[in-house]
């Protein structure tokens, strides 16, 4: 299982600070996101893209500088979910 840590309104949606999936890379999380935790998906999620400024760290590095949505994940990985923050 995936270990996924979610921040800001993103705990408000899940209910829960936060959640496990069983997942073999970040676009297979995802999914598995949508089908089990609609609410957290429609927060990180616009038309099947990542909506601006959500951040996903595999084990605190940002996907980005991984393989994007081919991280591929493991058992033991955390998974940290940040989504957009304004203030100042």
């Amino acid at each position: 299982m995936v270990k996924i840590l979610l921040f800001a309104n993103l705990r408000l949606a899940a209910k829960n600070k936060e959640i496990e999936v069983r997942a073999a890379d970040v676009s297979e999380m995802i999914e598995s996101i949508k089908r089990n935790h609609r609410r957290v998906y429609d927060e990180i999620m616009d038309n099947g893209k990542t909506r601006p400024f959500v951040k996903i760290l595999v084990n605190g590095r940002h996907i980005e500088f991984l393989q994007g949505m081919k991280t591929q994940l493991s058992d033991d990985d955390d998974v940290a979910i940040f989504p957009p923050v304004a203030g100042g």
